[in-house]
């Protein structure tokens, strides 16, 4: 016996300060689930650090080598890593089947991170350095002024 459901599943993909996005369709793949959610951004994703949060079956939980003694609840947690950078990636994720409440969430790239510290520094410093320009530039104007004929 088959069943055909209408309702459309929702899985969803979370990207940094990019929010949810839900699919409208009732199958869909990890590799379409990425482009439909933008893709995997070069400044700011980790290709090797795509994840798929699932909850699983016990049985399949353990098959997968979870030690499910730890989970007293009908559905263990898992996480699967999906790695873009290897071409093999991208084929398991053409074949790898979002359900619904998965969660796919790409993480930030290492970059990210060095931008971040990075923009702090350059916040620290037009702190102190602006008013210093400002004064600088008010000086050079009122000098000006002065020896206008």
């Amino acid at each position: 016996m088959s069943t055909v459901s209408r309702r459309p599943s929702s899985p969803s993909a979370l990207r940094a300060a990019q929010g949810q996005f839900n699919f409208e369709a009732w199958r869909i793949s990890l590799a379409e689930a990425v482009a439909k959610a933008g893709g995997l951004n070069d400044s700011s994703a980790d290709p090797a650090s795509v994840f798929v949060y699932r909850g699983e079956l016990p049985e399949v939980a353990a098959k997968l080598g979870v030690d499910v003694s730890k989970y007293s609840g009908p559905i263990i947690p898992v996480v699967y890593n999906i790695n873009f950078r290897d071409p093999a990636g991208y084929f398991l994720a053409t074949r790898f089947q979002l359900r619904n409440k998965d969660v796919l969430y790409a993480s930030n790239a290492a970059s990210v991170e060095d931008a971040k510290v990075m923009q702090q520094i350059r916040l620290v410093t037009a702190t102190v350095n602006d008013p210093i320009v400002a004064a600088y530039n008010a000086t050079l104007l009122r000098n000006s002024i002065k020896l206008a004929p």
